[in-house]
């Protein structure tokens, strides 16, 4: 009766043990008590089973249930092995550790499948260039909605366990996931803006759709940054030879208007206006331009050193060296 008043029923395992001061699983098992423990661990088992279940396809809002999940379990192993004095071999302590590796393994298996989600979201083709293979983006069509919405579901989940990675044992394998999945949606970028820079992309409607996704995807991978003050704190920049990353949000007072544009920012030098074609004519510290206006940008333009883009709600999403986006071919 009184584990039913408690806002989570399997925590009257704390008032077990301090009434029988921190039993043995042997005491506690041979005790009338023993249902709560074993009820508890029930209940992991089960919900070990929701998260080798879940689906990608449900959304952002299935990865943040099943990572709430994965707290959730760390939270009751936690309170078992707190509780109770369990045993190395055999016993309850033999199955919370199976539980244990069991919840490691699950999250793993689900951060092995991120390469090959990923990959249809955003995908890339393999060309020849200098005798080398490289991956460039593949704008033959638009961004295919399942595919883009088990990368989001999936690294939505990647994100909810991270507060969780430590206890549950897959820290490590996250961590790495996340720099290579970083990594891979940079250069994604990085070659996407080479791609339209020098005008090989067929329709540059598609191409911004894909970079609205790549971005959606880093934002999901890093931590978000608070709005502050354009004076306070500037959006980040980044040296000319770093590859594009996600930058800072920008306050409500430097907000462009809505729609996806792309912004470029004058060049240090003695050059005060933009080449022809290009225009800033608000006192903002971007100017707004489409994918035409890029286009017909000049290939030895100082002016365009930076670029940035601004997704719908206004909001600075990526920043990085524009003029040095070009393809790679001996780095």
């Amino acid at each position: 009766m009184l584990a039913a008043q408690l806002a989570e029923p399997w925590t009257i395992l704390r008032i077990v043990s301090a009434v029988m001061d921190h039993p043995t699983e042997h005491y506690l098992a041979a005790s009338e008590f023993s249902v709560f423990a074993e009820r508890l661990m029930d209940e992991i088992d089960k919900n070990l089973g929701k998260v080798v279940s879940f689906d990608l396809s449900g959304g952002a809002q299935a990865g943040r249930d099943a990572g709430a999940v994965v707290e959730l379990i760390t939270l009751q192993i936690a309170e078992i092995e707190n509780s109770v004095e369990l045993g190395k071999e055999g016993g309850w302590g033999g199955r919370v550790q199976k539980q244990k590796k069991s919840l490691a393994g699950v999250v793993e298996g689900r951060l092995r499948e991120c390469d090959k989600v990923i990959g249809a979201a955003l995908p890339s083709h393999a060309v020849r260039v200098a005798r080398a293979m490289k991956s460039l983006p593949r704008f033959t069509g638009p961004p295919e909605e399942i595919a883009v919405t088990r990368a989001v579901t999936l690294l939505t989940f990647i994100e909810s366990v991270r507060s969780s990675a430590n206890y549950g044992g897959f820290a490590s394998s996250r961590t790495k996931t996340v720099e290579k999945i970083g990594e891979t949606i940079d250069d994604y970028v990085e070659e996407a803006l080479s791609l339209i820079r020098e005008g090989e992309v067929a329709d540059p409607e598609i191409a911004r759709a894909f970079l609205t996704v790549a971005a959606d995807c880093s934002t999901l991978l890093r931590d978000p940054a608070p709005a502050t003050s354009s004076a306070a704190a500037p959006p980040r920049r980044w040296a000319r030879s770093s590859r594009p990353r996600i930058a800072r949000r920008l306050s409500p007072a430097d907000r462009a208007p809505p729609g996806l544009r792309y912004a470029l920012r004058p060049a240090p030098g003695p050059l005060s206006s933009p080449p022809a074609g290009l225009s800033c004519p608000r006192p903002r510290p971007y100017g707004d331009h489409d994918m035409a206006d890029l286009q017909r940008l000049p290939a030895n333009a100082p002016i365009a050193a930076v670029m940035a883009v601004l997704d719908r709600d206004g909001a600075l999403i990526l920043e990085g060296d524009f003029a040095r986006a070009g393809r790679r071919t001996g780095r």
